[in-house]
C-alpha cells in the first residue's frame, strides 16, 4: 500500500492535481498507519500547502501511534504551536497540551 501511494502521489504531482495527491496520500497513510515514510509525505504535503489544520490533526494522531514517549512530546507540542500560532485557535492548542499533561503522567513511575 505505501509503495503504491507514493507511486500515484508522485504521478499526480507531476500532473499538477494537488487534490488528488492529498487524496492519495491521505488514503494510503489510512491504510499503512504505521508507514513513517508515508507520514512523513504526508506532512511535508500539509506544511508546503500551508494546510495547518490537517498538519495539526496529523500530529496529534502520530503522537497517539508514537512508540517513543519523548516523539509523542515532542508531536504534540508542535501541533498545540500550530493550534496557536497559526490557526490562532487556543482551545486546540489547550487540548494538545492536555494531550501532552496525559503523555507525561503515563511516563511516570
Amino acid at each position: 500500500a505505501t509503495a503504491l501511494a507514493l507511486d500515484l502521489a508522485r504521478q499526480w504531482d507531476k500532473l499538477g492535481d494537488r487534490e488528488a495527491v492529498t487524496r492519495v496520500l491521505e488514503s494510503g497513510y489510512k491504510a499503512a498507519p504505521e508507514s513513517a515514510e508515508l507520514r512523513t509525505r504526508l506532512e511535508g504535503w500539509y506544511r508546503d500547502r500551508g494546510d495547518f489544520e490537517r498538519l495539526a490533526a496529523l500530529l496529534v494522531e502520530s503522537a497517539d501511534r508514537a512508540l517513543d514517549p519523548d516523539s509523542a512530546v515532542q508531536l504534540l507540542r508542535e501541533a498545540s504551536t500550530i493550534y496557536a500560532d497559526q490557526m490562532m485557535d487556543t482551545a486546540k492548542a489547550a487540548q494538545a497540551l492536555h494531550a501532552l499533561g496525559l503523555q507525561r503522567l503515563d511516563e511516570a513511575p
